[in-house]
């Protein structure tokens, strides 16, 4: 069971069953300073973008954190600093229509996880716990200040949901964009047959491009301290994609389990709320970014800062 949902870039998100699709990302090129040329010689969307913001203070560069080295990028000045965790399989780029707003405001932080391309190749399965530890080292070791606000689109959603739940003092507000659910995998799996059960979690546990166990990294985020109650924004996709189910999945009952997922969300703490990015499918940072700019600064306003 194959999802065909494609990401901005025209690539297919290949070997990721529906349970994955919401964690396809959109791929840019990863930002550098303004003007400047990114490593495969075209200028980033994203800091072209930033370069129009009120602050033109810009910082990258890539950081080892324990064998491996993570691309990053700062944009903007200010307190508390905003992370942007991209989806499966994208990269830091996809925040490039979302960067004006919030740089100009105060430092937003983007960086690519491992096995992608601005950062190192890693080989063997990864969790989302690898990736939070990954996180934690990068904002110590680049010298990027707390306390933050992160923003995880798709897969990154995830991520920031188990970042939170385990540096609770360094966390003042969440953004989830049409991020994945911890719990999403055996909700879906409750209304499919065995067969249909036992295909998904063999697609499931194919490749990816970031070289994921998904579903130990659902496992890992369910089982991890309660979240802190902190402002939080849930924001939703409005257009479905009935192509992002396989084939023998009901459409009309897969979109109503995912919905349901989305509202569960919100309840992570007590000021959760969440909105819906009009004529948006999955890719919200690209189709609605002032939608996802919106959300932040609800968050940073809800956080006193």
């Amino acid at each position: 069971m194959i999802s065909t949902a494609s990401i901005r870039t025209g690539i297919v998100c290949l070997g990721l069953s529906a349970t994955l699709v919401t964690a396809c990302g959109a791929t840019a090129a990863p930002p550098t300073s303004p003007g400047a040329e990114s490593s495969s010689g075209s200028t980033s969307s994203a800091a072209a973008a930033a370069s129009a913001a009120p602050s033109p203070k810009v910082v990258s560069g890539k950081v080892d954190v324990g064998g491996h080295s993570l691309y990053y990028a700062c944009f903007g000045e200010g307190s508390p600093t905003v992370i942007l965790e991209h989806g499966l399989g994208g990269d830091l780029g996809e925040w490039g229509a979302v960067l004006p707003a919030i740089s100009g405001r105060t430092r937003a932080c983007g960086y690519d996880r491992v096995n992608v391309r601005g950062s190192d190749s890693v080989d063997g399965p990864r969790t989302v716990a690898d990736s939070v530890a990954d996180l934690h080292a990068l904002l110590a070791k680049a010298s990027i200040p707390g306390p933050y606000v992160f923003v995880g689109f798709s897969w990154g959603g995830l991520v920031d949901q188990l970042y939170a739940r385990t540096y609770p003092k360094d966390t003042v507000g969440l953004v989830l964009v049409d991020s994945n659910h911890p719990d999403e995998a055996r909700t879906y799996w409750a209304h499919l047959t065995p067969a249909q059960v036992e295909a998904d979690k063999k697609e499931t546990a194919g490749p990816n491009p970031e070289h994921v166990d998904i579903i130990k990294s659902f496992d890992l985020v369910r089982a991890a301290p309660a979240m802190p109650d902190v402002p939080l924004v849930v924001v939703t996709h409005t257009v479905p994609d009935p192509a992002q189910w396989p084939a023998g999945w009901d459409a009309a009952t897969f979109d109503k389990l995912q919905s349901q997922l989305q509202a569960d969300l919100v309840k992570l703490t007590s000021k959760g709320s969440q909105v819906f990015a009009a004529r948006a499918g999955h890719d919200i940072p690209n189709e609605a970014p002032e939608a996802v700019s919106a959300a932040i600064l609800k968050v940073l306003d809800a956080a006193g800062k």
